[in-house]
């Protein structure tokens, strides 16, 4: 049965490895391909432990609404909705970071600008690998013999 260790590391895996291909397909270059990845592998880390802090394992109501497969497909579903607007903000944001950093006359103003371009490309990271993480949380603990509600387990 996954622990929260492992809950964590596939997490994390899985959120840096599909944030690092959308940044593949978005033509990325080396220090956005870095950061996005890095973003997204936090984020899943993050919140593949998220659902079993909404239903911790030592109540009775483990495994409730945060492992549920309505309601976590609703929110994923509306999530993935808005990804590709959030995404595009923040590598564009990134982008003008970039610029300013190249721009900028003095070696302090540059390096204020490479932080934020680094800051906004690890979020663009983060927008994809945080669901990731979720939703590999409650796919590995469907495939347990306890499996995971439908709906709600109290009902």
């Amino acid at each position: 049965m996954p622990n929260g260790c492992e809950h964590r590391r596939t997490s994390g895996l899985a959120g840096g490895v599909i944030a690092g291909s959308t940044a593949l397909a978005a033509g990325a270059q080396p220090l956005q391909l870095a950061c996005e990845s890095a973003g997204g592998y936090f984020a899943g880390r993050l919140t593949g432990i998220l659902p079993d802090l909404i239903d911790p394992a030592t109540c009775w109501y483990h495994r409730d609404i945060g492992h549920a497969m309505v309601p976590v497909g609703a929110g994923l579903t509306w999530y993935a909705g808005q990804v590709t607007d959030w995404q595009h903000f923040c590598r564009e944001q990134g982008r003008l970071s970039e610029l300013a950093m190249a721009t900028a006359g003095v070696p302090l103003e540059a390096f204020g600008n490479l932080c934020c371009a680094i800051s906004w490309y690890m979020a663009a990271g983060a927008i994809v690998g945080a669901p990731v993480g979720y939703a590999v949380h409650v796919i590995q603990d469907s495939l347990t013999f306890q499996g995971i509600p439908v709906f709600l387990r109290r009902c």
